[in-house]
C-alpha cells in the first residue's frame, strides 16, 4: 500500500513539472506578444535610425561632402580682391661742409635742404577676374563633385542599412536570449523536482544510488547551462542599448516581417536599382570619368576678363593724387609644365580604370549576395518549421517517459534524457527562428531596402539633398544647410 502511494505521488510530481513547465512558457510568450508595454522592432528601429551617433557622424560627413557643389561652381564665378597699404618713410640729410666745391651752381640749393624730414602715401586698389574659357575644366569639375555627392549618398544609405541591421541584430539576440533563459529556468525547476521524486524513490527502494546520481549531475548540468544563458543575455542587452540607445524593455517575440519579392529575379532588380554599393560604384565612375576630362583641360587654353581701379595719395610730394582704370582679357597658352600636366593626365585616366572594374566587381558581389541570400531565406524558413514542429513531438514524448518511468518501463535517465532532448528542441527553435529572421533582413540590406524609406519608418527621413539644392539655389553658395 505505501509503495503504490509513493508510485502515485512520484507520477504526480513529474506529470505537474510537465504542465508547469509548458504553462510558463506559453503564459510568457502570450505577455510579451500581447503587453502594452512591448518594445516592437518597429519602434526599435525608429529609435536607432534618430539616435544612434554613428549614423549621425556619417550623415555630418555627407554634409561636407556636399560642400564640394559649391567650390567646383565657384570655378565660373568672378572674384574679386581689394587692397590698401600705406608707408610713412624719414631720413636726413647734411650738406657737404664748405658748400660744396669751389663754383658748384648746386651747392645753393643742397644747403637749403639740410634737416631731418618723415614722408607717408596711401595706397588703394580693387582687381576683379572673370573666367572665360577653361578648357571645360569647370564644367567637369561640377560634374565631378556632383557624382561625387551621389556616391557620398550611397555611402550614407550603405551606413544607415547597416546600422538598422546592427539593430534589427541586436533585437533578436535579446529575443532569442530572454526565452533562452526561461526555458533554461523551467528546466532547472523540472530537473530540481525530478531530483526530489527520485530521493523519494531511493527512500522506498524504487531507485538506485546512481538514478540520485544521474539527476544531480543533470541538475548540475542545467545551471551551469542557466548561468551560461543569463550572461549571454546581459551581453545581448548591453549590445542592444549600444546600438539602440537605451535598454530593451519588454521585445516582441515574433514582429511581423516585411514582404519580400515574389521571385530571385524581382529581387536581383530591386537590388540593381536601389543596392546603395552598386550606386556608389556607379558614382565614381561617374566622377572619375569627369576628373578625366577636367585633366585633359589642362592642355587648353584659358581666357580670362580682368578689371583693376587704383588709388595713390601722396605718392611723389605731398597732396599728389593719381587714380588708374584698366580694363582687359588675359589668353593664357600652356607650352610645357615639365610633364606634370601628362602625368595628371594619365594618373586620370588609371582611376577611371580602376573604377570601372570595381563597378564590375560589385555587381557580381551583389548578384551573389542577391542570390545566396534568396535560397537562404527559404532553408532558415524551413528549418524553424521543422525546429517548430519538434517541440511538440518532445514535449509529447516526454510525457510518455515519465508515466512509463513509473511502471517500470523506463529508467530515470530516460526521463533526464528527455528533459534534455524537449530543452534543446526549444532552444534550437529560438536560435533557428532568430536565423530565419535575420535572413529576411539580409535580404533586404542586399536589395538596398533596409532604409528608413524602405521600411516606411515613422521618422523624417534624411534627405540628402536637400545641401547640393541649396549650394545650386545661391549664386554666391554661401547658404547653410537646413539640416545643419
Amino acid at each position: 500500500m505505501v509503495e503504490c502511494k509513493t508510485r502515485w505521488k512520484s507520477t504526480k510530481i513529474f506529470l505537474s513539472d510537465a504542465v508547469k513547465n509548458l504553462t510558463a512558457l506559453a503564459i510568457g510568450a502570450s505577455l510579451l506578444l500581447s503587453g502594452a508595454q512591448a518594445q516592437t522592432l518597429q519602434e526599435t528601429l525608429e529609435l536607432t535610425y534618430r539616435t544612434n551617433p554613428g549614423l549621425k557622424a556619417q550623415r555630418a560627413a555627407l554634409r561636407a561632402t556636399d560642400e564640394l557643389a559649391a567650390q567646383a561652381r565657384a570655378g565660373r564665378r568672378p572674384s574679386a580682391n581689394g587692397s590698401i597699404m600705406y608707408e610713412e618713410t624719414g631720413g636726413s640729410y647734411d650738406p657737404p661742409a664748405g658748400g660744396g666745391a669751389a663754383g658748384d651752381p648746386t651747392a645753393g640749393i643742397f644747403s637749403s635742404f639740410s634737416g631731418t624730414g618723415t614722408d607717408n602715401s596711401t595706397t588703394a586698389g580693387i582687381e576683379l577676374q572673370q573666367p572665360l574659357f577653361k578648357g571645360f575644366r569647370t564644367f567637369n569639375s561640377i560634374r565631378e563633385a556632383d557624382a561625387r555627392i551621389d556616391a557620398a549618398q550611397a555611402e550614407l544609405i550603405d551606413s544607415e542599412q547597416a546600422v538598422l541591421s546592427d539593430a534589427v541584430a541586436a533585437y533578436f539576440s535579446v529575443v532569442t536570449n530572454e526565452e533562452s533563459v526561461k526555458a533554461s529556468e523551467a528546466t532547472l525547476r523540472s530537473l530540481e523536482r525530478q531530483r526530489q521524486a527520485a530521493s523519494v524513490r531511493f527512500e522506498v527502494g524504487q531507485a538506485t544510488r546512481t538514478d540520485m546520481a544521474q539527476a544531480e549531475a543533470r541538475y548540475a548540468g542545467a545551471d551551469a547551462q542557466l548561468i551560461s544563458a543569463r550572461s549571454d543575455l546581459a551581453a545581448a542587452r548591453r549590445q542592444f542599448e549600444r546600438v539602440v540607445g537605451q535598454m530593451p524593455l519588454g521585445l516582441a517575440v515574433e514582429p511581423d516581417l516585411p514582404l519580400l519579392p515574389q521571385t530571385l529575379e524581382d529581387a536581383l532588380a530591386v537590388a540593381a536599382a536601389s543596392n546603395p554599393q552598386l550606386l556608389a560604384a556607379q558614382s565614381r565612375l561617374d566622377a572619375s570619368a569627369y576628373a578625366l576630362r577636367a585633366a585633359r583641360g589642362l592642355l587648353s587654353p584659358s581666357l580670362t576678363a580682368n578689371a583693376t581701379y587704383g588709388y595713390v595719395e601722396n605718392q611723389f610730394i605731398d597732396g599728389d593724387v593719381s587714380e588708374r582704370t584698366t580694363i582687359g582679357a588675359q589668353l593664357t597658352i600652356p607650352l610645357y609644365q615639365g610633364g606634370a600636366t601628362y602625368s595628371a593626365i594619365r594618373q586620370a585616366r588609371e582611376a577611371n580604370k580602376a573604377d570601372r572594374f570595381a563597378l564590375q566587381d560589385t555587381e557580381r558581389r551583389v548578384i551573389e549576395q542577391v542570390s545566396v541570400t534568396w535560397e537562404r531565406v527559404g532553408a532558415t524558413r524551413a528549418t524553424f518549421q521543422a525546429t517548430t514542429a519538434t517541440i511538440a513531438a518532445s514535449e509529447l514524448a516526454l510525457q510518455g517517459l515519465i508515466l512509463e518511468n513509473q511502471v517500470g518501463q523506463r529508467t530515470t535517465l530516460d526521463v533526464l534524457d528527455g528533459e534534455r532532448e524537449l530543452l534543446n528542441a526549444l532552444l534550437s527553435n529560438y536560435q533557428a527562428r532568430e536565423r530565419y529572421y535575420l535572413t529576411v533582413f539580409s535580404l533586404l540590406r542586399v536589395m538596398g531596402q533596409l532604409t528608413a524609406q524602405g521600411l516606411a519608418l515613422g521618422v523624417d527621413v534624411y534627405d540628402a539633398e536637400v545641401n547640393k539644392r541649396n549650394v545650386e539655389a545661391l549664386w554666391l553658395g554661401t547658404g547653410r544647410s537646413i539640416q545643419d
